[in-house]
């Protein structure tokens, strides 16, 4: 017997050694386990912009932020009793930061060396470590991905000069957690000016990357509940250059329909800009007769007069010039064109941004000076309009302003405008209350040719309609859903 138990200790050995180690196996997995579950507990499991679940511990990871659109900033909390020294800070295992010491129940906002607005990239993970000399560890993951935006009713600021219009496609049957629009922008652009507004006003909240003067925009298009919608990008300029009809290079086509006489021409050739302004007249009774090409034209222009010579454009005529705004031209309307009667030109309503209001009646009448109320390319380029802008007598002839952006308006009577202007994805149309003092209603001639200031407002106009500018040169393209 004993032999036989001798000959079976090392079997039993070699079993009780396996079984040992198996066990030891489990708990070490386990253990593993436990301290893993730990550290995602930590790090924190789905997170958002540069935010995610915040650690637990005496040393906390808030948040990575930005202040000047460049660089990036980490910021810490010291929620212990007790000083720490000599703090690291590691993003993707680079030292990127570190600080001398850290007082109990202190915030510390350390810049992130290597981290700035040429460098974020969308999508990308970013981990941050922190270490103390007291050995204090704490961990956080960020991604630069959307957040979660509040939707701001007070939108408008003075300040944002420049707009552009960005048409939003989201595919059908998907919704995307995260649209992204790429824009190519002017390379002296306030970075920290951007406001972006959909067509009912409503801003929504938006984080960018910046590659140069190259922007990419992240933000959260849930509110979007229809397959397309017109967003604006409004900006500032960090110069305010003086910009002169000499910077134009393209010599644009203008079609001039005239009531009564071509003044267009005239006032092109007052202002020497015969080798910027290309124009071409026509009476609106040959226009009428389909004597036309639009598609040979940038703008067309509604020459003015009073009650527009009592002359009006056919319904066939005024759904041409509704289809030349749809396909990218530029279209300007003159005193007594939109609201001049009822249901005059109602075709054209929309496209004006303006629609006739009997409420409204004849307002303002014989205004000479009209007040700015806001800055855009129309009010600076290639003339810098002044802030009161003097005129020919004028008035309102029951026009209420429905989708246009006002510009200039009567300095005690802000439902009277002079100067507003309507923009879509393709083309762009304006209203200016000049013609009123042109020719009479029976196109008797009054006084033609208006002051430098109204000439300079009347040429801007045509040349923000026409959309084509090289000082702000812009490309815009449909938005890239990405989905989770």
């Amino acid at each position: 017997m004993l032999l036989n138990n001798k000959a079976l200790s090392p079997l039993v050995a070699s079993l009780l050694l396996i079984l040992v180690s198996a066990v030891a196996g489990i708990l070490l997995h386990f253990w593993h386990k436990t301290q893993q579950s730990i550290e995602l507990e930590k790090v924190g499991g789905a997170v958002q912009e540069l935010s995610g679940e915040i650690g637990r511990g005496e040393l906390i990871i808030d948040g990575i932020s930005t202040e000047d659109g460049e660089n990036y900033y980490v910021v810490l909390s010291n929620l212990g009793e007790k000083k720490l020294t000599n703090i690291k800070v590691y993003v993707n295992d680079h030292l990127s930061a570190q600080a001398d010491f850290m007082m109990p129940k202190s915030t510390l906002k350390l810049k992130i060396e290597g981290l700035d607005s040429n460098s974020v990239e969308i999508e990308k993970s970013y981990k941050v470590v922190v270490i103390t000399s007291e050995g204090v560890k704490s961990t956080r993951i960020f991604t630069t991905k959307v957040k979660n935006y509040a939707y701001l009713s007070n939108w408008y600021r003075e300040d944002l000069k420049f707009r552009i219009p960005i048409k939003v496609k989201l595919p059908e049957g998907k919704k995307p957690k995260i649209a992204i629009i790429k824009l190519v922008l002017p390379e002296d652009i306030d970075k920290t000016s951007l406001i972006l507004v959909d067509e009912d006003k409503v801003t929504y909240g938006f984080d960018v990357v910046w590659q140069g003067s190259n922007a990419t925009i992240v933000f959260d298009p849930s509110p979007i509940q229809e397959d397309e919608r017109i967003f604006y990008l409004y900006y500032s300029l960090n110069t305010n250059k003086d910009i002169s009809h000499e910077n134009i290079t393209y010599k644009f086509k203008v079609l001039s329909v005239y009531p009564c006489g071509c003044l267009l021409d005239d006032i092109v050739n007052s202002l020497n800009l015969q080798n910027e302004f290309d124009v071409t007249c026509i009476s609106v009774n040959d226009f009428n007769d389909g004597n036309y090409d639009l598609s040979k034209y940038d703008v067309v222009f509604l020459d003015g007069a009073d009650c527009w010579g009592g002359k009006s454009l056919d319904v066939e005529e005024r759904i041409a010039l509704k289809q030349f705004v749809a396909e990218g031209g530029g279209l300007v309307f003159t005193h007594d064109t939109i609201g001049y009667r009822d249901e005059w030109w109602e075709e054209l309503e929309e496209v004006a941004g303006i629609v006739y209001d009997d409420s409204v009646g004849i307002a303002c009448w014989d205004t000479r000076n009209w007040e700015k109320v806001r800055d855009d390319t129309i009010t600076i380029y290639p003339y810098k309009l002044p802030s009161t802008l003097s005129t020919q007598p004028t008035h309102i002839t029951r026009q209420r302003v429905t989708t246009a952006v006002v510009y200039y308006i009567h300095p005690t009577n802000n439902i009277c405008f002079y100067l507003a202007a309507n923009e879509f994805i393709n083309g762009r149309a304006a209203f200016i209350q000049w013609g009123h003092s042109a020719y009479w209603c029976n196109c008797a001639f009054r006084s033609g040719v208006p002051p430098d200031d109204e000439k300079k407002a009347i040429m801007n106009t045509i040349f923000w309609a026409a959309r084509k500018y090289d000082y702000e040169i812009l490309k815009t393209q449909d938005i890239l859903p990405i989905f989770e």
